[in-house]
């Protein structure tokens, strides 16, 4: 009989135990308490001198007015470039933000008091996209984590928004890949220019015409063109920037008439561009900008 009770008094203790974790803990164990902010990167893995982009963005708040917050990372891995702002606080048009891009703090693997708001009172923005886009160059083999330490977020009434942050990682490969890449294109297009001045082609193809997407997903987006009339076009170049833009970020040389562009950030809008080329290369004008947003 003893042991039965004891048995029964082990049994409650144990379902106790349960439901008091689960009336603390249990809306943790599904579901972050706060607004989401998070990182993304545009590639898990890079070269040595490779372009790292880690784009900020923030999913699913209400009332956003302003951010300040800093990022970490390992400086022996990354070089930090440059920082631009996105679109997400001022994607209604309505408010001007503030930015204070010449003003940030950085120390080595820290980049602190990122601060932007929407001036003039407005209301704040719903919804999700990108705060900021912030621009390494990978200088050495290993792998680095990339981190939010400290993020205040607040509403149009001054007030801060409870938030949860997620960081990423990019690992960068050793060796010399990146840079002998860029080197041998760089020599070719010597070379090109070379042979051009000695025969005498000075007449660049018509710009391509009817850039259009095809297959547009969270992190990639799908492009066609036609091609000019000329016969001597011996390739394209694809140009890109973030946001509705003039693109000026070279993405890809292909010889095709389609291109996808991978290792994008979700819900964010870029432009693109194209040119010909012949084989001196005299490039042509770049067709008509086409903007799209990922999914």
């Amino acid at each position: 009989m003893n042991n039965k009770k004891k048995q029964s008094w082990v049994f409650v203790a144990i379902i106790l135990f349960l439901i008091l974790l689960y009336f603390f803990f249990g809306n943790g164990f599904n579901r972050l308490s706060g607004h989401l902010i998070f990182l993304e990167r545009n590639a898990d893995t890079v070269n040595i001198s490779d372009e790292v982009r880690i784009g900020i963005l923030v999913s699913d708040i209400t009332d956003l007015a302003g951010i300040q917050l800093d990022i970490s990372y390992d400086s022996k891995i990354l070089s930090y470039q440059r920082i631009e702002e996105g679109n997400f606080l001022n994607e209604d048009g309505w408010a001007i933000t503030y930015f204070n891009e010449s003003e940030i703090n950085l120390t080595s693997g820290l980049i602190e008091d990122i601060i932007i708001f929407r001036r003039g009172g407005y209301d704040g923005i719903n919804g999700s996209g990108i705060l900021a886009t912030i621009y390494f160059n990978a200088t050495s083999p290993g792998s680095t984590d990339i981190n939010l330490p400290e993020v205040l977020l607040a509403d149009s009434n001054g007030e801060m928004l409870p938030s949860d942050s997620v960081g990423t990682s990019v690992s960068v490969k050793g060796g010399d890949e990146g840079f002998f890449k860029k080197a041998l294109n760089k020599f070719k297009h010597i070379y090109e220019k070379t042979i051009g001045d000695i025969f005498g082609d000075s007449t660049a193809p018509s710009a391509p015409t009817n850039l259009t997407t095809g297959r547009v997903t969270k992190n990639q987006v799908e492009l066609f063109w036609n091609a000019p009339p000329e016969d001597d076009v011996a390739g394209y170049e694809l140009y890109r920037c973030l946001g509705i833009c003039e693109p000026e970020e070279l993405v890809a040389v292909v010889n095709d008439l389609k291109y996808v562009d991978k290792g994008l950030f979700s819900s964010t809008t870029y432009s693109y561009a194209i040119i010909a080329y012949d084989a001196v290369p005299n490039r042509s004008p770049h067709s008509a900008i086409l903007s799209v947003t990922t999914n």
